[in-house]
């Protein structure tokens, strides 16, 4: 009977330490894991907050936006925006490409649009990072330029988060 209980148990150590390691564990990244642009595609919520400074006037405004964007594997993003400078709100539309590293760095430069005319609002350049297993972005605006040319100085950061993932796409709010 004691040779049977410490096979069995035996047996059951087997198969528990055997056992694959679960969804949580596997998915979570090796310190030397790259990151790819698999990892940007689908749809990003994003807020961003900052100053923005009037090139004519000096006068610097408190900026504030939200963003949903939509990044596709060939290195593209489009999306919409409502942003407000200084208390006035506006919407745009914006497009862009990016250029993401295998540390899981990269750039983007973004063009943004007034969605009833279609006219450029201004192009932005910015730095950006992708943390907490490639599901949230951290950026910086390098550079703000209006569509003639004058560069208007800019502190803005924003932080992005993966809105779904794979499997909870019956959730979209397309």
């Amino acid at each position: 009977m004691k040779r049977n209980l410490v096979w069995t148990i035996l047996l059951l150590a087997t198969l528990l330490l055997g056992q694959p390691a679960t969804a949580k564990e596997k998915d979570k990244r090796d310190k030397n894991d790259t990151c790819s642009n698999a990892d940007l595609v689908g749809d990003w919520g994003t807020t961003m907050t900052g100053t923005i400074t009037n090139p004519a006037t000096g006068v610097a405004s408190p900026f504030a936006a939200v963003n949903k964007a939509t990044y596709d594997a060939a290195g593209n993003y489009w999306g919409t925006q409502t942003r407000n400078v200084g208390g006035n709100a506006s919407h745009a539309t914006f497009q862009g490409v990016y250029t993401l590293n295998p540390d899981c760095t990269g750039t983007k430069t973004t063009k943004s649009y007034d969605p009833t005319t279609g006219a450029l609002l201004n192009t932005v350049t910015q730095d950006f990072v992708l943390t907490n297993n490639a599901s949230e972005l951290s950026e910086v605006f390098t550079s703000n330029i209006l569509p003639n040319g004058v560069s208007v100085p800019s502190v803005v950061t924003g932080h992005s988060q993966k809105l779904f993932s794979d499997e909870d796409r019956d959730h979209d709010c397309r």
